[in-house]
């Protein structure tokens, strides 16, 4: 549903203004400001998967031809009770649009505070990040926060994880098998296998969302990689990782939607909720990931 949204919406307000563009030369100004802030929010914060990353530089292209094409049609003198409306509605959208412009900018700013400084989880490769960031609207992680249930308590780690997809050279997600390494070195404390793609997920477990996953104690933090590849984890609690080392590949099992990595950094958790401890915001290679980013 998401991705129809992502191109009919946009599409929608393109022809509008290219064939049907208001004849009222201030309705024609918010019109025009009204679809570029939409189109500026879905470039920043839409996800781009299905369709891939480059899908909004297309519409800026369609953009400026609409724009080219709707001025010069004739505008007529005068503001009547219709363009006054005309000029609610885009000033609205550009509102909008505006709102979650901002807010996906501002999450590419880290919280404050503590940051775990990790490499690279994934072998060499493309990679899209689709879900990141310190504001909800880039990151559905985010809704842990708060800790008002027993599921957000028990996944209060998880708060400021990053989702990433493997891309092929089209932009579209990878189904060929991609190496998820030790992004630090340290200890294993907890580990699981033997969950399918897709399987059936049990919501009131404290870990089962996570599939098939390793938990790695690094120095003052824990780092969870999750949703891996049935059969693929090579590592056991106790075993010591090197940074770099291959320790199982990337799949879609537990609560997942396509095959990615989850990954996210915490103070450890408790026994009976390994994934509870504080959330710690991360930079991976040095950057503060964000949905949108390519790796």
């Amino acid at each position: 549903m998401l991705w129809l949204i992502q191109l009919l919406f946009p599409l929608a307000l393109l022809l509008w203004l290219a064939f049907l563009p208001a004849r009222n030369m201030l309705a024609r100004i918010f019109q025009s400001l009204g679809t570029a802030a939409i189109l500026l929010g879905l470039h920043l914060a839409g996800l781009w998967i299905t369709p891939p990353w480059w899908t909004p530089w297309i519409y800026w292209v369609l953009f400026a031809i609409a724009v080219w094409r709707g001025w010069r049609m004739q505008t007529r003198p005068g503001v009547a009770a219709a363009d006054y409306a005309l000029i609610l509605f885009w000033a609205g959208l550009s509102g909008f649009g505006g709102w979650v412009s901002s807010e996906a900018l501002v999450a590419r700013t880290a919280p404050p505070g503590e940051i775990a400084d990790l490499a690279a989880p994934l072998a060499a490769g493309r990679y899209y990040v689709a879900s990141g960031g310190s504001r909800e609207i880039v990151s559905s992680h985010l809704r842990t926060l708060p800790r008002a249930t027993i599921g957000q308590q028990n996944y209060w780690g998880q708060s400021y994880g990053v989702d990433i997809t493997a891309m092929n050279q089209w932009g579209l997600t990878a189904s060929e098998s991609t190496a998820v390494l030790a992004p630090c070195a340290g200890r294993v404390v907890r580990s699981h296998d033997g969950d399918a793609d897709g399987s059936p997920v049990d919501l009131s477990s404290p870990t089962a969302r996570a599939g098939n996953y390793a938990l790695i104690r690094c120095g003052q933090f824990d780092i969870l990689l999750a949703h891996f590849r049935k059969g693929s984890l090579r590592v056991a609690p106790g075993d010591l990782v090197r940074e770099g080392q291959p320790i199982a590949a990337l799949g879609n099992s537990g609560a997942s939607d396509l095959p990615h990595l989850h990954i996210h950094a915490q103070r450890p958790g408790t026994q009976a909720a390994p994934f509870s401890g504080k959330p710690v915001p991360m930079r991976i290679n040095g950057r503060f990931l964000v949905r949108g980013d390519r790796l």
